[in-house]
């Protein structure tokens, strides 16, 4: 095949939500990008496929209103189940956002960076990575060559363009395993049954399947999103025991009255993410001009899983970075991305995030005690609600500190907690 060469400012490989974002803000501001991804666009991703509120307010203010028009459905609230079944029902509080199916979500994304002037370039796999006459190089496996200033990597919690450019890769300990599926059922018939029943038309969350992590149930339109989560070093630990887990969890929903009869839900995805209480360890190179953006750089929440915010504010945030970078003339600026990553979300979401998944995912009897008591106090709902919907920069820190200082109230609480709490 005939060499062919292409030079940009800045390129982006992989577009997922980061890299999407990344390409569409740095095309904004006035950059040449290109946007290369390695499956065809339209790809499916699994996923829970929720867009938080703080996601989905930062990308309708910072990238397009055009977003909303991905979402399947918005629940209101959300139902929450302990280890031994405790049940707590609740509003969302003006904290929701919406369910989308990824391959829709992403190739919005996509198009929107497509129409801000990033060159997009599908089905094309980054082979090898070197420098070259002041350039990043990029070779694909047809002999292309991309040209580049700059390198966003979103290549996802696979990625191995930041290692080869000697940012050490994620540890096993850092990384979660999901599994389950995203099959047909009928969301429009039940929506009414769970009105009626429970007062909202609600995402499900069953914590106790797993050690660290939970079980969840998301409605969109014709499709339920099914799915269980936890650590990579737990689910390595269970001995293939998957498919009991993932089968006993619909048997208790029944018996909880989720459904009215048992779906006909079969496991038929998996994926592993970033699921740690630590980022990668390193975010950048100078040598490579190089920025790691959502979870190529472990972005991902240590307590609820949720990845897109991290995702689309780190894109952002890169962005910004190269062009400071380029507006003073110091390479050495694309160190800061860094600080303004930790300063935005990073303290929030690993730090005081660390700290609650510490509280809660410790141990079965102390994540029972925690989610009773929370349960039986108002104000800890509202607290998590606000962290479902990732809805600020300070969810996390908020939520540990008012859990920290009621301790001794919400133990309490946990012992005269009633069976069933509802807040509707």
């Amino acid at each position: 095949m005939r060499e062919k060469k292409m030079v940009y400012d800045i390129i982006v490989v992989g577009a997922g939500p980061a890299g999407s974002v990344a390409a569409y803000t740095a095309s904004r501001l006035g950059f040449k990008v290109a946007l290369i991804e390695r499956e065809a666009k339209g790809r499916d991703k699994y996923c829970g496929g929720g867009i938080s509120k703080g996601a989905l307010d930062f990308l309708v203010n910072n990238v397009s209103k055009e977003v909303r028009e991905t979402a399947e459905t918005e629940p209101d609230g959300f139902v929450v189940f302990s280890p031994s079944n405790r049940t707590l029902i609740s509003s969302f509080y003006g904290y929701q956002g919406i369910l989308v199916r990824r391959s829709v979500f992403d190739a919005k994304l996509m198009e929107l960076a497509e129409n801000a002037g990033a060159e997009f370039f599908e089905k094309t796999a980054i082979a090898s990575l070197s420098k070259k006459d002041g350039y990043v190089a990029l070779r694909t496996s047809g002999g292309e060559e991309f040209l580049g200033r700059y390198i966003i990597v979103a290549t996802g919690v696979w990625d191995s363009l930041g290692e080869k450019a000697g940012i050490p890769k994620l540890s096993k300990e850092q990384f979660g395993h999901c599994w389950g599926t995203e099959a047909s059922f009928p969301v429009d018939s039940y929506a009414k049954y769970w009105r009626e029943e429970l007062g909202v038309f609600p995402i499900f969350i069953f914590f106790g399947p797993v050690k660290s992590g939970y079980a969840w149930f998301f409605p969109k339109a014709n499709h339920m999103n099914f799915g269980i989560g936890t650590t990579l070093v737990e689910s390595s630990s269970l001995g293939g025991k998957h498919a009991t887990i993932f089968n006993n969890v619909l048997e208790n929903a029944v018996r909880l009255g989720v459904f009215r009869e048992k779906p006909s839900f079969n496991i038929d995805r998996s994926l592993l993410i970033p699921f740690s209480s630590k980022p990668r360890q390193t975010l950048y190179s100078l040598n490579y001009r190089m920025l790691l953006v959502g979870d190529a750089a472990g972005f991902v929440h240590p307590v609820t899983g949720e990845g897109i915010y991290g995702a689309v504010v780190s894109g952002w945030l890169a962005a910004h970075s190269v062009r400071e970078a380029e507006e003073t003339g110091e390479i050495s600026r694309l160190a800061g991305y860094e600080e303004k990553v930790w300063e935005k979300f990073g303290r929030d979401m690993f730090h005081y995030g660390g700290k609650l998944a510490k509280l809660l995912y410790s141990s079965r009897t102390g994540l029972e005690i925690g989610l009773r008591g929370i349960m039986e106090d108002g104000r800890a709902v509202r607290l998590l609600a606000k962290l479902l919907g990732h809805a600020d920069e300070k969810v996390s820190e908020e939520m540990y500190n008012y859990v920290l200082r009621n301790i001794p109230s919400l133990a309490i609480k946990a012992i005269l907690a009633k069976k069933v709490k509802k807040y509707v």
